[in-house]
């Protein structure tokens, strides 16, 4: 049987079916080739807050609230993220509605209104203030290591942006974004579930028959520092009951050769209560509640990040 079937489309839109007859439902994903990593530091979050305004109405949808209830109608309910390279949007949805689903999703990224951008910065801004503390100062260990590993490059900035940089775009920043990045040759489509190849292909192909646009701009390849660098600490005081403490470890990218070894590694590191760091830490020492790696591989880089909090008088034992 085979795993999965790639097609391409006339405009260069991919598509890839996993045929699993045995479920009853499906999943479809639309990928697009944009994150963090095509930003500058003024337009950063600029891929999130496009995310968020595909989600306010298009075309076809007036509202959030009609495009809601739209994708319900077909079992579904439509999700997105964005990551440094990737922005998804995905739904599950019945089987026999791929029609009405590839549509849905074709009026989200071909035809959205971009409107009501003051309310959805607001709400972007509620979001950001997550990474900061009572007094303003940034927490976020994800966004302080993300500088050391990967200064004066785009990787280093948060997917959602800084505050400043959030609250610096406009109507005109979201629609030059949307036009450069979200195009066919810049997406994959995905649908697994109980489906054929055939009906996927012919559901997509109708839906985004029309779609034209060409491969964006390749985002600046990250140069690692020469050899001979030392280690890099950065320390936030913070009124938490307990020290968060993040290692994280520079690692290649995918592209790279095999990253196999750092997959195992992980794994052997952080697979569950019987992986070492929760056995070691937890179960035997006591030293915390919670303890994860975790690996995160870009295209020219990567890290390797092991996160715990832990009180205070348990930071050196641990």
């Amino acid at each position: 049987m085979t795993e999965y079937y790639k097609d391409t489309l006339a405009n260069g839109l991919r598509v890839v079916t996993v045929e699993m007859a045995h479920l009853h439902s499906a999943e479809m994903l639309c990928y697009v080739g944009v994150g963090g990593r095509h930003e500058t530091a003024t337009t950063a979050g600029v891929s999130h807050f496009l995310e968020h305004m595909l989600f306010r109405g298009t075309a076809d949808f007036a509202s959030s609230l009609e495009l809601e209830r739209a994708f319900e109608a077909i079992g579904g309910a439509v999700n997105a993220s964005t990551d440094s390279e990737t922005t998804c949007f995905h739904s599950r949805l019945h089987p026999d509605c791929l029609s009405e689903g590839a549509a849905l999703f074709a009026s989200m990224l071909l035809r959205p209104r971009l409107c009501d951008l003051e309310v959805e910065k607001r709400i972007i801004l509620e979001e950001a203030q997550e990474d900061y503390n009572e007094h303003g100062i940034e927490i976020n260990p994800d966004n302080l290591t993300g500088r050391l590993l990967w200064p004066g490059h785009p990787l280093s900035q948060p997917t959602i942006g800084t505050r400043a940089s959030i609250a610096g775009l406009d109507e005109v920043a979201l629609r030059r974004h949307f036009a450069t990045y979200f195009t066919p040759a810049n997406t994959v489509i995905v649908v697994a579930g109980r489906v054929e190849r055939a009906a996927v292909v012919a559901a997509v192909s109708a839906a985004f028959a029309g779609w034209v646009g060409e491969l964006p701009p390749l985002s600046p390849v990250f140069s690692p520092p020469p050899e001979g660098a030392v280690p890099e600490l950065v320390w936030v005081k913070d009124s938490d009951s307990q020290v968060t403490l993040q290692l994280a470890f520079r690692v290649p990218g995918r592209e790279e050769g095999s990253n196999l070894p750092l997959r195992v590694l992980r794994r052997i590191l952080s697979g569950g209560g019987a992986a070492r760091l929760m056995l070691r830490l937890r179960e035997q020492l006591g030293l915390t509640y919670n303890v994860e790696a975790n690996l995160s591989l870009f295209a020219d880089s990567g890290c390797l990040a092991v996160d715990l909090a832990v009180a205070p008088d348990n930071l050196l034992p641990a």
